[in-house]
């Protein structure tokens, strides 16, 4: 009786350490997001007038994203127990719907000067050559919609259909994650939270294809893929030029889990549906195309000013090292994985640096050394956008361009649940105790996602004449 009294006390003063931090966590957070942005750039916002309300809608959130996650991963895992996961979102979206049609601006309007939303217009006309295939889809799904139903504006459009494209990518992911933290943590990026609140870009129309890839290549049971699968592959680059690394990575993993024959058959196959999809979407055929995509990606030197430093080369899209290792840059690399990607990558990086100084932790399939097919694949993956993010020109600047990583912040979030996953079982956790692991991680995203939806980001140039740190 005595021994369980010590474990209930025991069990009491941890619950008490532990909520006693994340308070302390979330005020710290709150503190530096709020000050930081209200105080930098005399944000005005219709929900949050000050920093009491700022800090309690951080621990609201934080407590609802808490209990999503803690149900999401407990085992035995029963359909129930996932309708509360799946009524934050539900819930995110009624909001962000709402605040589309009705216009009351409770969540903070992002957008990009109406790119977008004017090349979602006729299906014949010519879209921006990097989005081309992305933007034919949408262009064909709003002319059934205005041929059979109602004419909408294209503005509502765009937000409403990517704002119901992530609540139904979320519904989808926690139905497929049978409790892997893997499958959870993307889910509560604070940049893909802010995706589902009604977003004037083209990132929730990326966001959602690219959880749904990376989680099949960070599977370390990927069966043979199927045709579907292949067809898919083939279209990333025409929906997104930057998921070709995907489509490459994706075929590594084929070719190391089946013959080498059957998976050029499936290469060609899937560039002839790239070929095929930009055919179909660009008016003035592939030679054109190809012709029209290279100067849409910018390289060589900045020509809007958002950015400090010169690219590695006339061609590049990437930094030199001196731009690399600038305080500027550094400064601003770190408010964008903070800020958009929330503490996955942080969290990440230490568990990185224990393992390398052979730290008590127990050795992860992200970082083996030994060389297993999947384990490889992940940590091409890792590397590649880890470099990605710290080398990449941010034309419009860190606040500018913090959704442009959303993949990275992604790619982050998987890599840390497949290691919380692994610790788990290696550890011999209880499914309570890896719920609540979890859930602690990812409710210390919540002053984020209340800072890029609620606060929102600002900048102090209308024009990007000179680089400032976060223009």
């Amino acid at each position: 009786m005595g021994m369980q009294f010590l474990n209930a006390d025991k069990k009491s003063r941890l619950f008490i350490r532990v909520l006693v931090f994340l308070l302390l966590a979330i005020l710290c957070e709150s503190f530096g997001i709020y000050q930081f942005r209200i105080s930098r750039f005399g944000v005005k916002s219709t929900v949050i007038d000050g920093f009491s309300s700022f800090f309690l809608m951080s621990l609201l959130v934080a407590a609802v994203i808490f209990i999503s996650v803690y149900y999401a991963l407990l085992r035995p895992l029963k359909s129930f127990r996932l309708y509360l996961p799946i009524l934050f979102f539900i819930l995110l979206t009624i909001s962000g719907i709402i605040d589309i049609w009705l216009k009351n601006s409770n969540f903070i309007s992002y957008g990009d000067a109406g790119e977008l939303r004017d090349s979602v217009g006729p299906i014949e006309q010519i879209a921006n050559p990097r989005w081309v295939f992305g933007v034919y889809i949408l262009s064909l799904f709003r002319w059934l919609i205005e041929s059979f139903i109602v004419s909408v504006d294209p503005q509502i459009f765009i937000e409403t259909i990517g704002t119901l494209l992530i609540l139904g990518t979320s519904v989808f992911v926690l139905i497929k994650s049978k409790a892997r933290a893997a499958y959870v943590f993307p889910l509560f990026v604070p940049m893909w939270i802010t995706f589902g609140t009604g977003y004037d870009e083209y990132q929730p129309f990326i966001a959602p294809i690219a959880i749904l890839v990376l989680l099949r290549i960070f599977d370390e049971h990927s069966e043979r893929p199927a045709l579907p699968e292949v067809f898919i592959v083939g279209l990333l680059p025409a929906i997104y030029v930057g998921f070709l690394p995907l489509s490459i990575l994706y075929f590594a993993i084929s070719l190391w889990s089946m013959d080498i024959k059957s998976n050029i058959k499936n290469l060609f196959f899937s560039i002839a549906i790239y070929l095929l999809a930009i055919e179909i979407s660009w008016p003035l055929g592939n030679r054109n195309y190809f012709a029209s995509v290279i100067p849409s990606l910018q390289l060589g030197v900045d020509t809007h000013g958002g950015v400090s430093g010169q690219p590695s080369g006339s061609r590049s899209i990437f930094f030199g090292l001196t731009s690399v290792l600038s305080s500027s840059h550094l400064e601003g690399l770190g408010y964008m994985l903070l800020i958009g990607g929330g503490v996955f990558g942080s969290i990440l990086v230490l568990f990185g640096l224990a393992r390398l100084t052979k730290f008590a932790l127990p050795k992860s399939n992200v970082f083996s050394v030994d060389l297993k097919k999947i384990a490889v694949i992940r940590g091409v993956c890792l590397v590649w956008f880890s470099i990605y993010i710290f080398f990449l020109m941010a034309k419009l600047g860190p606040t500018g361009d913090i959704d442009a990583f959303c993949v990275t912040y992604i790619v982050f979030a998987i890599s840390l649940g497949i290691w919380i996953d692994s610790l788990s079982d290696q550890l011999q956790w209880t499914s309570k105790s890896k719920a609540i692991v979890s859930g602690i991680i990812c409710s210390l995203n919540a002053p984020m996602f209340v800072g890029l939806g609620l606060l929102g980001i600002s900048r102090t140039c209308d024009v990007y004449t000179a680089y400032r740190s976060f223009c």
